[in-house]
């Protein structure tokens, strides 16, 4: 006889939302060559100054065999340009601009410059991968004028992004556990009598 397993109708989801646990910006000043890695947020060029670039870092909370990561949105801020967001290794406690972290991959995400352009980046994929593997994450904004003679630079006082996570877990219903009850003493009861004949 075939046993009876608990089917899943329900599952408990869960949102959260994270913003970055370390933020450093590099300078490059195109006046004198210097650079200097700064602790604070900011990204984009000055005219006849330099240009900046943000990298932010994600720690992803603890794995949990039994949760699914169902949704990873990147949620970047309205700048008054448009500045460009790559992925990045996110291993880094801090560095220099020489050993800054590369890009991965290519473009993933341009910045909205109004409130009706702002929408979330899809990264689901992604951030699975580094919540299974207990990786942090890593991105960095930059502008897409560096080198150019304009202006669109752009200061934040804290994290200038946001991940918004969605888990879900399985969950039996009450039902499901009284028919695996039930079934277990029915079979219980058939063994015993087999045992008697």
């Amino acid at each position: 006889m075939a046993a009876i397993m608990p089917a899943v109708s329900q599952a408990a989801v869960k949102e959260i939302s994270i913003t970055s646990s370390q933020h450093l910006s590099t300078f490059y000043n195109t006046r004198n060559g210097n650079t200097n890695t700064l602790d604070r947020g900011e990204v984009g060029a000055i005219f006849g100054e330099g240009y900046s670039r943000l990298y932010e870092k994600f720690i992803l909370p603890a794995y949990d065999p039994s949760v699914t990561l169902t949704s990873g949105l990147l949620w970047t801020p309205i700048t008054a340009r448009s500045m460009e967001v790559y992925l990045t290794d996110g291993n880094w406690v801090s560095f220099n601009y020489y050993t800054a972290p590369n890009p991965i991959g290519g473009l993933v995400a341009k910045t909205a410059t109004n409130i009706s352009q702002k929408k979330p980046i899809d990264l689901t994929e992604y951030l699975n991968k580094a919540y299974k593997n207990g990786t942090p994450v890593g991105f960095m904004m930059k502008s897409s004028i560096e080198g150019q003679n304009w202006t669109d630079f752009t200061g934040f006082p804290s994290g200038a992004q946001t991940l918004s996570l969605t888990f879900t877990s399985a969950v039996p219903e009450p039902e499901t556990y009284a028919m695996l009850l039930t079934g277990l003493g029915l079979m219980g009861f058939i063994v015993r009598r087999k045992r008697k004949s």
